[in-house]
């Protein structure tokens, strides 16, 4: 009876180890609270240099104290960040609204040429009083939406953007999320059209509530996102010419019987201006109180182009008096013009360069899997860099599991110089791999053999079968001894 009870005992002890394994295998998994992170690939560490180290970009010694408070210049050519100051700092933009202005009306007007707009008495209405750039419309006057996109981005006027928006607002397109839909009457207007292109485009610091910019807390953008922003714009018909405009004729209309000429405000294409740049090709300026000078600028030389946004440079000095020097111009054209003397474009990787290896599972007779780049990568350095400065990164996982076809995506890795980040190219498998059944069954029973959790059930099984065999030998000797004894006792009674 004693021993069919320990057996019983013993075998429920075994069955509870059993079910809990699992928990055992989820403890084991979830110890660090979360996944492993690949372990990137080593790489070579850039030497110290006596510059002033930045995270993103390169130092600028030409502009060791810029006046803007956001700035970011940018290779259209390369996407390299060239230069950085806080480029992610939310401020108020002015005026250089009117690129959204600019895309939004272009995406929904269609023809602009053909697109007429009658000025409502409200533009006039709204406008009185904030002593702002204006071109002068006139109540009812009627212009193409070309003519007022020109006036708009030349001499910013804020009537001209206030004109279409109000135009945009009236055609009733309807809201496809609430997201989309601030205001939650179901109907996209102007100023929220913007909003849905700058999420499109991937602007994370930046919220429109007007369509000029005069100041409102919650109108506000940075450096990097006006550069995505007006990137966008520079892809779009009529842009370019616009914004190199230097003075635009306006026909006569139905309410006023002259023309009228209208003058860029980008100092940078005025040839009698002191900061006059041949270089020079656009883009906006803004000026406000509350803003500072704020201005985007591109430029091009010998194949090479680029933008800068410049945010919230000083109009006043300490006095309270206006600056009429405009330091954000200044900003760019010297960042600019630096970036043309200073810069190439350096091929570092072509489309289809076999770039690592990683490790492989479950294909027979292959354990490593080769990566290839996807796509080219041309970045700006400097003309003569120091090769040991650049670096490069890998974000590759310690393994890939078979099957596996040539082009998945499996990491990426990304080029820095002295310590700040250049670009960053997808990985994808060079080759393609199929699965063996045969090894990934013998590697996952490789892997529940070694698992934590099945060697801690195995041991304890092991131990309890010791502590069994240890006290059925004890049970058995003490049941003999006694069998002796009763043996001993019938001889003696006989």
């Amino acid at each position: 009876m004693k021993k069919k009870s320990f057996a019983s005992l013993f075998l429920a002890v075994l069955l509870l180890l059993l079910c809990c394994a699992p928990a055992f295998a989820q403890e084991a998994g979830d110890e660090d609270g979360e996944e492993p992170t690949p372990t990137p690939l080593p790489t070579a560490t850039p030497l110290p240099t006596p510059r002033p180290k930045v995270s993103e970009g390169f130092y600028c010694e030409d502009l060791p104290e810029p006046q803007s408070k956001s700035i970011l210049l940018y290779s259209l050519d390369t996407d390299c960040v060239l230069y950085a100051l806080n480029p992610d700092e939310r401020l108020p933009m002015a005026s250089t609204t009117k690129i959204m202005t600019f895309i939004v009306a272009s995406e929904q007007l269609g023809d602009l040429a053909k697109t007429t707009v009658t000025t409502p008495a409200s533009v006039l209405s709204e406008l009185e009083g904030t002593n702002s750039s204006v071109m002068g419309l006139l109540e009812g006057e009627q212009l193409t939406a070309l003519e007022l996109l020109n006036a708009m981005l030349i001499c910013s006027a804020n009537d001209a953007a206030l004109s279409l928006a109000k135009y945009i607002d009236g055609l009733a397109i309807p809201a496809e999320s609430a997201e989309d839909d601030e205001n939650g009457d179901g109907l996209l207007s102007c100023v929220e059209l913007m909003n849905k292109k700058a999420r499109e485009l991937g602007c994370t610091n930046t919220h429109f509530v007007n369509p000029h910019g005069l100041h409102d807390a919650a109108h506000y953008s940075s450096a990097r996102d006006m550069c995505r922003i007006t990137e966008y714009a520079m892809t779009m018909p009529h842009f370019q010419e616009i914004v190199g405009t230097v003075d635009y004729t306006l026909r006569t209309t139905n309410a006023c019987a002259e023309t009228r000429v209208f003058h860029t405000t980008n100092q940078l294409l005025d040839e009698e201006s002191p900061v006059f740049w041949i270089y020079a090709t656009g883009v906006k300026t803004g000026s406000l109180d509350e803003a500072g000078y704020c201005f985007v600028g591109s430029g091009s030389y010998e194949g090479s182009n680029v933008i800068c946004a410049c945010l919230g440079a000083p109009m006043y000095d300490e006095d309270g008096e206006t600056i009429y020097d405009r330091g954000d111009m200044r900003d760019a054209r010297a960042l600019m013009r630096w970036s043309f003397l200073t810069f190439e474009d350096h091929v570092l990787v072509a489309n289809g360069d076999l770039m690592s290896e990683v490790d492989l599972k479950y294909v027979w007779n292959k354990d490593r899997l080769q990566v290839e780049a996807q796509g080219n990568l041309t970045v700006s350095l400097p003309a003569e860099y120091d090769e040991d400065s650049l670096e490069r990164r890998f974000d590759l996982p310690d393994f890939v599991e078979a099957p596996v076809e040539k082009g998945t995506r499996l990491g990426s890795v990304s080029y820095y110089y002295d310590g700040a980040l250049l670009a960053t190219l997808p990985l994808v498998a060079a080759e393609s791999a199929e699965r063996s059944e045969v090894i990934q069954t013998v590697e996952k029973g490789k892997e529940v053999l070694t698992a934590p959790w099945f060697l801690i059930v195995a041991g304890s099984i092991a131990a309890l079968t010791a502590v069994y065999f240890a006290v059925a030998v004890a049970l058995n000797r003490r049941r003999r001894r006694e069998r002796a004894r009763r043996v001993r006792r019938y001889r003696n009674l006989d």
